[in-house]
């Protein structure tokens, strides 16, 4: 994430600034997530968690894949969100 955040944000030299701050809050905002929902994550079964999250990162795939292929999506570019 500190990655993404750096470089889109710091693409001239002007903003680099601005984007080693956004890293960093970014950095301490994840890493307090997990902190909070490490406990509750640890209740849920090691399998559960790993579906889910193969589930949310093909997700993507097939918004591009539907949208190259002219399918309509209710909410337009927002139903890559959901």
């Amino acid at each position: 994430m500190v990655l993404i955040v750096l470089a889109v944000g710091g693409a001239s030299r002007a903003s680099l600034g601005w984007a080693v701050v956004g890293a960093t809050l970014a950095l301490i905002l994840v890493t307090a997530a997990g902190f909070v929902v490490r406990a509750p994550l640890a209740r849920v079964p090691e399998n559960v968690l790993k579906y889910a999250v193969g589930v949310m990162l093909d997700e993507p795939r097939h918004f591009w894949l539907g949208t190259g292929l002219g399918v309509s999506w209710p909410g337009s570019d927002l139903a890559v969100c959901g």
